[in-house]
């Protein structure tokens, strides 16, 4: 009897959209909401 394995998960370029922008400085921008990736990863922000 075959067994469903688990898939291959992550690394996959996400895009989130609508997200609001509480404060921006020079160093720092502080975002609402949830932001994907590992704590301390670059993030790439774009205006879209």
């Amino acid at each position: 009897r075959p067994h469903h394995l688990p898939g291959r998960m992550g690394g996959d370029r996400v895009t989130i959209k609508n997200l609001k922008v509480l404060d921006a400085t020079p160093e720092t921008l502080l975002i609402s909401g949830a932001i994907p990736g590992n704590t301390g990863a670059l993030v790439k922000i774009e205006a879209i």
